[in-house]
């Protein structure tokens, strides 16, 4: 019988020294994602805001700003992260190193930013990774990399667990949740869009070797959002949503990367690293 694979979440009790409570002027952070995703039905969004990022896990899931030397419009690119280790990022390798804008000069990590509050401060990255083969053919398969983080934040307010769940599984761990940052959410031309984290569940549409398809909206911004199930009680990241429909796969899904146990095993080499 096939088992789920899993590293467990952390989830200390915030005490009044964590919050830093540093504000953020609206705009300060662009939204532009460079891979487009989907509202499967354009006439529901199912996406729904979260009012309080302090709570487990919103408050380990980050707004990732990516800086770049290529300039387009003004040189910036969205994502959504998660923290997996107390300075490690979980995202999606195309937030990092872009397939047409290269890598990244830095990237700004705002844990839990809500609007223009950042309750736990903002850090500057310039050190990160992801699999060699993802610059060979930009396949999705390995659109996944990590950021790390020079303070150890999730030693204050957590990290989340991962799980490599095999293919027999995830019948009993479905529906799964994604939560990330959309920039046309509240719309597209609202100061706060992009700042705002939002969340929408829905049942796994399909499974393959190494891609979870599903039908949960997701928008420009929310690349390298966990997708997130509950497995014994418990949350875990069981992808990364990294595409959505009409892409060049040719699905009618959004779709991430499978946390596969090779994957897994990456992560955890490259945060020991």
């Amino acid at each position: 019988m096939s088992t789920i694979s899993f590293i467990k979440s952390y989830n200390p009790t915030l005490n009044s020294d964590t919050p830093v409570n540093s504000q953020l002027k609206p705009n300060a952070i662009s939204s532009k994602d460079r891979v487009a995703a989907s509202v499967i039905d354009p006439n529901i969004d199912h996406r729904k805001p979260i009012d309080n990022t302090l709570m487990f896990p919103y408050r380990c899931i980050c707004k990732l700003r990516s800086t770049f030397s290529t300039i387009v419009e003004d040189g910036t690119g969205d994502g959504t992260g998660v923290l997996v280790a107390p300075n490690v990022v979980l995202t999606a390798a195309h937030v990092i190193h872009h397939p047409t804008l290269g890598l990244a000069n830095t990237i700004e990590v705002v844990p839990g930013l809500n609007r223009t509050d950042l309750p736990f401060g903002s850090m500057i990255s310039t050190n990160y990774r992801y699999p060699g083969k993802w610059t060979e053919k930009f396949d999705q398969e390995f659109d996944f990399g990590l950021v790390v983080l020079s303070q150890s934040i999730g030693n204050n307010i957590g990290y989340v667990g991962y799980a490599a769940v095999p293919d027999d599984k995830f019948g009993e761990i479905s529906p799964v949740t994604i939560v990330g940052y959309p920039n046309d959410l509240p719309s597209k031309k609202d100061p706060l869009a992009g700042m705002i984290q939002y969340e929408h569940m829905d049942n796994i549409m399909n499974v393959t070797p190494v891609i979870i398809e599903y039908n949960i909206d997701t928008a420009g911004g929310q690349s390298g959002s966990p997708i997130l199930a509950l497995i014994n009680g418990e949350i875990y990241i069981v992808g990364i949503h990294n595409n959505g429909t009409n892409e060049n796969y040719g699905r009618n899904e959004n779709s991430g990367t499978r946390i596969i146990p090779k994957v897994m095993d990456w992560i955890n080499q490259w945060k020991q690293v």
